[in-house]
């Protein structure tokens, strides 16, 4: 857990910083989890097979599935 801590704060903690939090803060900690869990969920909205997600149809060049 302690290196997928570090993980997250290596990938988030610059946008963190530049959205005008103190590094290591518990602020910035805050967000760093915010962003992690938000693109989690993102990732787990998209069908693996169709595409599937909060903008399939509106991305969606046609109808159909992705054969």
């Amino acid at each position: 857990m302690q290196a997928e801590m570090e993980h997250m704060m290596v990938v988030y903690g610059p946008a963190c910083a530049r959205l005008g939090y103190q590094a290591n803060s518990d602020q910035w900690r805050n967000c760093v989890l915010q962003l992690s869990a938000k693109e989690e969920i993102e990732r787990a909205t998209v069908h693996p097979y169709y595409g599937w997600g909060p903008d399939y149809w509106r991305a969606s060049r046609y109808w159909g599935p992705y054969w």
